[in-house]
């Protein structure tokens, strides 16, 4: 497990291929459930018609504003993406709403535990995905914004990767996934 480095500015100064706007996409889930207790609901004369929350796109946006994150319910969460262009992977970001606009300072969904995988395609079984790297996101210390280098670049240029979230910050309800980044060569 790697860790995070406080004053890094190096999320912003390099490519993020999970980014929507440049064409990368959620491809899928698995069996993560959406969080529906943040839920929008449209009304009509009164009466509720139709409920949403977000997706698991907003998790590939640039907005970490409070409440503009992925919620999901339960252990493990995944999220498999198609990257904007294969790349080389060398380093993931997580972003999380600062702990300064929160209303009570809490960072309890904040991710904690996960870990970042290479798939050969967006159907690869979940047995057969290549492990880059395990990681631990300090909402309690760090930064709102962390970065985690892979132990080592592979070679191999991946199209899809797969972030599973494997815990949180204390939250029973929910995990909050603001932000994911993946960065390296393309």
């Amino acid at each position: 497990i790697r860790d995070f480095k406080a004053d890094d500015p190096f999320p912003n100064l390099v490519p993020d291929f999970a980014l929507h706007s440049a064409g990368a996409y959620v491809v899928g889930t698995r069996c993560t459930v959406a969080y529906n207790g943040q839920a929008s609901v449209v009304e009509l004369f009164g009466f509720p018609v139709l409920a949403f929350s977000r997706s698991p796109t907003t998790a590939l946006e640039p907005d970490t504003n409070l409440g503009e994150c992925w919620a999901f319910q339960g252990f493990p969460g995944h999220l498999i993406v198609r990257l904007a262009v294969p790349a080389r992977v060398s380093s993931v970001t997580i972003d999380h709403a600062a702990r300064e606009v929160s209303y009570n300072a809490s960072m309890s969904s904040a991710p904690r535990n996960f870990s970042v995988y290479g798939l050969e395609s967006s159907y690869t079984a979940f047995t057969e995905a290549v492990i880059l790297g395990s990681f631990v996101y300090n909402a309690d210390t760090g930064p709102a914004s962390q970065t985690f280098h892979l132990n080592s670049t592979t070679e191999r240029y991946w199209e899809y990767v797969e972030l599973v979230v494997e815990s949180n910050h204390g939250n029973e309800m929910y995990t909050c996934l603001y932000r994911f980044r993946v960065h390296g060569l393309a």
